[in-house]
């Protein structure tokens, strides 16, 4: 079985570390950016971590518009919830049919908010982020400590 093509949607902190642990996995990355689509395109995404070390992924396949970037199995979303009315049309556009769309955002109840405006066949993961971590600039990441996730699955048809 082909391991699943996974977009990340929200490249800052959370979404350059977990990307790039999933690329350093052999996983199929694609990252979404805004402003700092240049400077990834030029240097990567770097991970200075004191648990890791210093990790590079270089070149990170980066886009700016979600339509350029192939259908995504399993897209994470990294950007802050106050966003989420502008990141419907963008999850909808990177998914592929019946998509995994596992939330790591700040808040709570952020898979209800999306829900209505996504289509029904994307299935809704929220997830809690257990990691020390910042973003020092664009494209790098700096990670202090741990990395776990608790997931929690939200919505849609039968999970497979």
């Amino acid at each position: 079985m082909a391991k699943p093509r996974i977009g990340v949607i929200g490249t800052g902190a959370i979404g350059g570390f977990y990307g790039v642990m999933l690329a350093r996995a052999g996983y199929d990355v694609h990252f979404l950016l805004r402003s700092e689509y240049e400077a990834v395109q030029q240097n990567g995404i770097s991970i200075e971590s004191m648990v890791l070390g210093d990790l590079k992924l270089q070149p990170a396949q980066a886009y700016r518009d979600a339509a350029d970037m192939p259908p995504c199995d399993w897209l994470l979303v990294g950007a802050k919830s106050t966003s989420n009315d502008a990141l419907a049309p963008l999850i909808a556009k990177a998914a592929a049919p019946g998509a995994r769309v596992l939330l790591l955002q700040n808040g709570l109840s952020n898979e209800e908010q999306l829900r209505d405006q996504l289509p029904a066949d994307l299935h809704l993961v929220g997830g809690l982020c257990y990691v020390s971590l910042y973003r020092k600039g664009p494209g790098v990441v700096v990670h202090q400590d741990n990395g776990m996730i608790d997931l929690a699955y939200h919505c849609a048809g039968a999970l497979t």
